[in-house]
């Protein structure tokens, strides 16, 4: 017998790299159980930022995964998308006619906001995915630049007609599509980084870090 098998034979400490392939799938078996209910929290955290970057205001995240029917990702909000934000959800022609006729009422003199939308996105039944989604929209269109009220009353009357032009459902369905694209790719984050969390690679790397020892079972010392 060698030294270093006579060494082997007696050693009754490992690190996660000596284990054997058994032993190794013991340790990332406690090392998954292990992990701490919040594992999710820094990506949910991070989406939440992107959302609110994106004019979603509030947003309560939901989700449930990862292999059972109705898992998947959605969200609750309140949004109010000015300029490019907001024009990015009408169709090329709408887009056209809001420029033309803000370009109009300009010429004319009058103070005239830029194209706005805002609403409320909410989620309904028992499951988490995107297509519990729902979106109402309360506001949208040109607006009084005065904002206090003075401007006049042919104005009003002017962007009031306007604004009932506009393809309001399509305005919906566009900013819908777009909030429940969104979900997805929340939940495709959150899949990623649990499948990582839950990998024999992350279980080395916490096992290097934190200097662990397990014995020839796998088990943590």
């Amino acid at each position: 017998m060698t030294l270093d098998q006579d060494v082997l034979e007696c050693k009754t400490e490992f690190t996660f790299d000596e284990l054997s392939p058994e032993a190794r799938g013991k340790a990332v078996e406690d090392f998954v159980s292990s992990l701490w209910d919040d594992w999710h929290s820094d990506t949910v955290e991070e989406w939440q930022g992107k959302l609110v970057e994106k004019g979603f205001s509030n947003p309560e995240i939901q989700w449930s995964g990862f292999w059972s029917q109705g898992d998947g990702a959605s969200f609750s909000c309140s949004f109010h998308l000015v300029g490019d934000n907001a024009k990015q959800f009408l169709s090329e022609v709408d887009k056209t006619k809001a420029l033309v006729f803000w370009t109009e009422l300009r010429l004319d003199g009058h103070r005239v906001t830029d194209f706005h939308v805002e609403g409320n996105i909410t989620t309904s039944g028992r499951y988490s995915h995107e297509n519990t989604m729902q979106l109402e929209v309360s506001d949208y269109g040109l607006g009084d630049g005065w904002g206090n009220g003075n401007g006049s009353e042919k104005l009003e009357d002017r962007l009031s007609d306007f604004n009932s032009v506009l393809d309001r459902d399509a305005i919906e369905k566009n900013i819908l599509e777009y909030a429940r694209g969104l979900a997805q790719e929340i939940y495709s984050d959150l899949k990623e980084e649990y499948e990582y969390q839950t990998s024999e690679e992350s279980a080395r790397e916490s096992s290097l870090c934190n200097d662990y020892k397990y014995d020839e079972c796998g088990n943590l010392i």
